[in-house]
C-alpha cells in the first residue's frame, strides 16, 4: 500500500528535481532517467513529497536532476533500505542524511507541482558507447557558440514518445525475440549500417530496421544526436521511430518501412520531374525543413538521397516523402551562428563553408533540391567537390536555357528565393510554402466533417488512460489508415509549421464550434500543454469509431504498453505512461497509475 514519502532537500535550484532512485521498476532500476520524482511547490519547499508503494527493503537512494543534466547523488555509505511503514504514517528522510523517521499523516493531499522546465535525462548506458534516447550527449567537438544552450523551449515530455520502445527502460529484450528480421530484404546501406526489412512477431507490423555497427562508429555523438532527435519528431513528412535495441555488436532502430527507396534514385530515373510532380515533393520538403525550424532543429544535410519514398508503385506526386537521417542535425544556438562545415558539397550553402550560419542553410539546400527536380542536374556542377565548392562561393547559376524555359517564373522566383547569398535575406522555408508557386493548385478549402469535430470534442471528455490508449492506436496507424486525417492536418496548418494553433483551427473549423468551447477542447486534447496540436495528438483526438475499434491497430497499441512483451500489462508498465510529470500539472485530484490499473485488474492478480 502506498504511503507519502517527504524529504527535506534545499540543495535545488530553481528547474531541479529530486528523485528516488533504486532497486524497482518503480524507481527506476537504478536509472536516474527513469527514477520516481517528487513534488515540491512554495508552499511545500524545502520539503520535496511523493506516494509510494515499495516492498520492505528495496534498496535505494536520493539523486537531485540538475536543470542542465547533471545527476548529483546524496553522498552517503552504501544505499538506504525501504522500511515498512504503516499505511496511516509519513516516511521522512533529509537528502545525504541516512536517517529515516515515521510521523503520522497531517499533510494535506499532495500539492500540484509547479509547471518546471523538465529535467534532461541521464540514462546509464548498458553498453559502453550508446547512451540511449532521450539522454543529452556529450558536446560533438565544435566551437563555443555552437555547444551553448539550444534556444529551444523546455517541454515536458510528449505521451506519445512514450510508446516508442526502448530496451533501455529496464525492459530488456533481444529485437530477435519481437521481430523477424529479412536479411535477404536489404533495403539499403551506410559505411556503418545496414536497413533491412522487418516484421514484428506478436503484431504483424512490417518496419524498417536499422542495424547500426558500433566498432565502425567513429562519432558515437552523432548516432545518440540522430536517436534523441527521431523520438522527437512527430510529422507526416519525417520517419517514425518505433523502437531501439542494443546487443554487444548492434544498434537497432525500428522505423518506418519506406519501399520506394530513395528520392535520389527516383529523380535519377527521369530526366527532370516537372512543375506538377516538383511540386507535390516540394511541399513535403519545405513541411519537414519548416517542422524542423519551428524545433530549433538544423537538420545541416538536406539532399534527395534523405528523402525516402513511401510507396514503390506510385508515382512521385502521388506518394510521401519522409526525412531520414538527422546525424548531422544540431540545435540552433540561442545566440550566434552554427560554425562546423558539415554536409554534401552539391547543396551546402555558402554560409557554412564560411563557418558562420543559421537554418537558413537547410533553405538553400531545398533549392538545391527544387532545381535538380526540374532541370535534371545541379545548379553548381563539377567533378571534384573542391571546383563544386568554389562555385558555391560564387552562387552563380543559370536558369535560362534547355529545359528552362518551359518553367514557369513562379517556379524561378521560389529558386531564387531560396539561393539568395545572403541567408539573411533568404526566404524562410515557412514562407516558401506560402509561395505563389505552391498556390497554383489550390487545396479545397471546405469545412471540417461534423464527425471530426464530434471527435475531437469525445477526446477531450475521456480520462487519461482513454487519451493514452488512443494516443497508442494512433501512433501505429497505417499511412493508408492516416491518410484522410494527415490531409485534414495538413490543410489546416496553413503556416507550415508541423503544429495546429488555435487560430488555424478556430478559422478550418469556419465558426462550427462556440470559441469558448473550442479553446476547452484543444487544451484536453494538447497532451503535453505546449499550447499548440502536434500530428499524433490530432490523430488520437480525430480519429473515428472504425480506428479506434480495429482489431489490428488495438492489438499494436496493447503490445506497446506490454514493454517487455510478456502479453500482459503490469502496473509497472502502466505507470511509466501514467503517472509521469504530465500529471503532475494537471488538477490536484488528477487519477494516476494505480486508479486505472486496479479498475481493470479485475481478479485482482497484478497484471
Amino acid at each position: 500500500m502506498a504511503v507519502r514519502m517527504e524529504v527535506e532537500c534545499a540543495l535545488t535550484r530553481e528547474g531541479d528535481d529530486v528523485c528516488l532512485v533504486g532497486a524497482s521498476p518503480v524507481l527506476g532500476n537504478w536509472d536516474p532517467s527513469r527514477a520516481l520524482q517528487l513534488n515540491t511547490g512554495p508552499s511545500l519547499w524545502p520539503r520535496w513529497a511523493k506516494e509510494v508503494a515499495l516492498a520492505q527493503g528495496t534498496e535505494c537512494k536520493l539523486i537531485i536532476r540538475r536543470r542542465g543534466g547533471q545527476v548529483e547523488w546524496e553522498g552517503m555509505t552504501g544505499n538506504r533500505s525501504w522500511p515498512a511503514a504503516a499505511p496511516a504514517s509519513t516516511v521522512s528522510m533529509k537528502f545525504g542524511v541516512p536517517a529515516i523517521s515515521f510521523d503520522p499523516v497531517k499533510a494535506p493531499a499532495e500539492p500540484t507541482k509547479l509547471p518546471q522546465p523538465p529535467a534532461v535525462a541521464l540514462p546509464q548506458p548498458k553498453v559502453a558507447g550508446y547512451r540511449p534516447a532521450n539522454a543529452p550527449a556529450s558536446p560533438v567537438p565544435a566551437s563555443p557558440s555552437e555547444s551553448s544552450r539550444s534556444s529551444r523551449t523546455p517541454k515536458a515530455k510528449d505521451l506519445r514518445q512514450k510508446f516508442i520502445l526502448d530496451m533501455h527502460d529496464g525492459y530488456e529484450q533481444n529485437i530477435e525475440e519481437r521481430f523477424d528480421l529479412d536479411e535477404k530484404a536489404k533495403l539499403g546501406d551506410g559505411a556503418f549500417s545496414v536497413v533491412t526489412r522487418a516484421t514484428n512477431r506478436a503484431t504483424g507490423a512490417v518496419r524498417a530496421v536499422k542495424s547500426v555497427l558500433k566498432s565502425r562508429v567513429q562519432k558515437v555523438e552523432a548516432l545518440k544526436n540522430e536517436i534523441d532527435l527521431a523520438k522527437d519528431m512527430d510529422h507526416p513528412n519525417i520517419v517514425r521511430l518505433y523502437g531501439i535495441y542494443e546487443d554487444p555488436r548492434h544498434v537497432y532502430l525500428v522505423m518506418d518501412l519506406c519501399q520506394g527507396g530513395e528520392l535520389f534514385d527516383r529523380l535519377s530515373e527521369v530526366y527532370a520531374l516537372g512543375e506538377k510532380g516538383s511540386r507535390a515533393c516540394m511541399r513535403q520538403v519545405f513541411a519537414s525543413v519548416a517542422y524542423c525550424h519551428s524545433k530549433g532543429i538544423v537538420h545541416r544535410d538536406l539532399k534527395p538521397e534523405n528523402y525516402l519514398v513511401y510507396d514503390k508503385d506510385k508515382p512521385l506526386d502521388q506518394t510521401l516523402l519522409k526525412l531520414i537521417d538527422f546525424g548531422l542535425a544540431k540545435p540552433l544556438p540561442e545566440t550566434g551562428s552554427l560554425r562546423t562545415r558539415v554536409g554534401t558539397a552539391y547543396y551546402v550553402a555558402p554560409e557554412v563553408l564560411a563557418q558562420a550560419y543559421t537554418e537558413a542553410a537547410d533553405v538553400w539546400s531545398s533549392g538545391v533540391i527544387m532545381y535538380i527536380m526540374l532541370c535534371g542536374a545541379p545548379p553548381f556542377n563539377a567533378d571534384k567537390d573542391s571546383d563544386i565548392l568554389r562555385l558555391v562561393k560564387k552562387g552563380q547559376y543559370s536558369m535560362e536555357s534547355g529545359v528552362w524555359r518551359t518553367v514557369s517564373t513562379t517556379a524561378k522566383s521560389l529558386i531564387k528565393a531560396c539561393l539568395e547569398m545572403d541567408h539573411k535575406k533568404r526566404i524562410t522555408a515557412q514562407d516558401a510554402l506560402s509561395h505563389e508557386w505552391f498556390h497554383r493548385e489550390e487545396v479545397d478549402g471546405a469545412p471540417l466533417d461534423s464527425s471530426v469535430l464530434r471527435n475531437l470534442r469525445a477526446f477531450s471528455s475521456a480520462n487519461r488512460f482513454r487519451k493514452a490508449a488512443l494516443t497508442a492506436v494512433a501512433y501505429q496507424l497505417g499511412e493508408d489508415e492516416q491518410k484522410e486525417l494527415r490531409e485534414i492536418f495538413m490543410r489546416l496548418d496553413t503556416n507550415g509549421d508541423g503544429y495546429l494553433s488555435l487560430e488555424e483551427i478556430r478559422h478550418g473549423l469556419q465558426q462550427q464550434m462556440e470559441i469558448s468551447d473550442l479553446e476547452q477542447v484543444l487544451q484536453e486534447v494538447d497532451s503535453n500543454g505546449d499550447g499548440r496540436i502536434e500530428y499524433t495528438e490530432f490523430l488520437a483526438a480525430a480519429m473515428d469509431q472504425r480506428l479506434q475499434r480495429n482489431e489490428t491497430s488495438c492489438w499494436r497499441a496493447f503490445k506497446t504498453f506490454d514493454k517487455d512483451g510478456d502479453g500482459k500489462i503490469t502496473y509497472a508498465e502502466l505507470q511509466q505512461v501514467l503517472e509521469d510529470d504530465e500529471l503532475l500539472t494537471e488538477v490536484p485530484d488528477c487519477e494516476d497509475a494505480r486508479f486505472y490499473f486496479d479498475k481493470m485488474d479485475a481478479n485482482g492478480d497484478g497484471e
